[in-house]
């Protein structure tokens, strides 16, 4: 899937240089609907909404895809180009892996930056998605005019969540509200039951992944790409990435060296550990307690509950800045 998903690159590049075309004599003054139709070019002339309203037509049509999926298609599409061209990643890792074309059409723009500066190793590593010429064709109706093709998919996708994931996120009772502010205090009264997990007292479902992961990849299990795969299971829910960041600075600061040492976490090392056992973990918990439901119910709801979590509860951009 992913090497078919990654060859759209092509058709992208393909419809760019037919409707960059000059215009047939005779089509002026038809419709974008017929030109589109017809296969007929729009030229270098038209406007920057026209030329890629153009293009995005016509990749609607061959994947039977509508607006809002396309673009999702496009960002996910420009993101795993970036992280091929800088070498961070190889499609034979990716493939290995089974990183699908979905996982990264669900990310977010903080979660795509997040994930950038952790395959990077770089706390501070910016990035933006597309060149000079790509930026041309990057507007459509209201994102039009933003360079920083993040910062516009950024909008789109809070446009796509207004008619789709936050209402069905409502009828299921997921909160739009959270009291983050409290979250650390509810955190601190679970530690003790986290610290049972911890030291072998309690068993964990997400530590059993992490052990199946390094059974299959052994030492590859650390390298980023082989995250990929078991990303999305470290957000907590619906409280999205600000409360997967609330957490783990919370049990940073509680937890310490002589509590979780890497005798008690290898293979895993201490951070590893905290961010993919204890973390998740601390998510089915508070959710549980919201709901008033089992940790194995809850964890369902943590799972269906991601996409939502991303839209309305994620991370700002610039408290990942600083």
């Amino acid at each position: 899937k992913l090497k078919h998903f990654l060859n759209l690159k092509q058709a992208y590049t393909a419809y760019k240089k037919f409707v960059n075309q000059s215009m047939p004599r005779g089509s002026k003054t038809k419709t974008i609907k017929y030109k589109i139709e017809n296969n007929i070019p729009l030229g270098k002339d038209s406007s920057k909404k026209s030329r890629w309203g153009w293009i995005s037509a016509k990749i609607q049509s061959i994947l039977n895809i509508d607006s809002s999926a396309e673009r999702k298609t496009r960002s996910a599409l420009r993101f795993v180009d970036l992280l091929l061209s800088e070498n961070l990643v190889t499609l034979e890792s990716l493939v290995a892996t089974k990183a699908s074309p979905d996982f990264f059409k669900r990310m977010s723009a903080s979660i795509k930056l997040k994930f950038y500066r952790r395959l990077k190793r770089d706390e501070n590593a910016k990035f933006e998605v597309g060149d000079s010429d790509d930026s041309e064709l990057e507007s459509e109706n209201d994102c039009e005019g933003n360079e920083n093709v993040i910062y516009q998919h950024e909008f789109c996708r809070l446009h796509d969540a207004e008619f789709h994931i936050i209402p069905d996120g409502q009828q299921k009772n997921y909160p739009l509200t959270i009291d983050f502010e409290n979250l650390p205090s509810r955190v601190k009264d679970m530690f003790p039951e986290l610290l049972n997990i911890a030291v072998g007292k309690t068993k964990s479902l997400f530590r059993d992944l992490a052990i199946d992961a390094y059974n299959t990849l052994g030492i590859g299990a650390k390298k980023p790409t082989a995250l990929m795969g078991r990303f999305l299971n470290f957000i907590p829910g619906y409280y999205g990435t600000k409360g997967m960041s609330v957490i783990q600075s919370t049990l940073s600061a509680l937890i310490t060296s002589n509590e979780l040492t890497y005798e008690m976490t290898k293979p895993q090392s201490p951070d590893e550990y905290l961010n993919e056992v204890l973390v998740p973990e601390a998510a089915i918990r508070l959710i549980a307690q919201d709901r008033q439901i089992g940790l194995d119910e809850a964890k369902k709801v943590m799972e269906d509950s991601v996409e939502f979590g991303m839209y309305v509860h994620d991370i700002e951009l610039e408290d990942l800045e600083t």
